[in-house]
């Protein structure tokens, strides 16, 4: 099933802070990729599904 970051996240009980840490950047950057996720590099965005444990193809990173 295709969620977006921010669902998979929340299901799985992440904060947006953690996923900040874990991908090495500031909360303030990740809060703005949840917001337009299309902003995401592919590599950022593998390292997001892999952090998560979804499959890449299961995220969304665009809007609409």
């Amino acid at each position: 099933m295709k969620r977006t970051v921010k669902e998979w996240r929340t299901e799985k009980g992440i904060t947006a802070a953690d996923m900040a840490q874990n991908l090495d950047i500031s909360p303030d950057v990740y809060k703005k990729w949840e917001a337009d996720p299309g902003k995401i590099s592919i590599e950022k965005g593998m390292e997001i599904a892999l952090f998560l444990g979804v499959p890449f193809d299961n995220v969304i990173f665009s809007q609409g």
